[in-house]
């Protein structure tokens, strides 16, 4: 929660934005604050997908690395 009311992102949460923070999320979500939190979640999630891809990729590479050391097919 404080990280959504650090409204200058600086680490840190001054007394006015704790107070604007959360007055502004009083009271009931609505349909389009529900749909942007939907759309940054979808993004992230895709983000995180890539990123997965990415590592999943190295670690198999690195396996390949290490399987060819222990089997003596050590280039260089």
């Amino acid at each position: 929660i404080f990280r959504l009311i650090d409204s200058n992102k600086d680490g840190s949460v001054t007394l006015e934005e704790f107070t604007t923070g959360l007055l502004t999320m009083k009271g009931p979500a609505k349909a389009i604050d529900v749909k942007g939190i939907v759309y940054d979640v979808k993004k992230e999630a895709q983000k995180t997908k890539r990123r997965m891809k990415r590592i999943d990729a190295r670690l198999r590479d690195i396996k390949s690395q290490i399987a060819g050391h222990v089997n003596g097919d050590v280039d260089g």
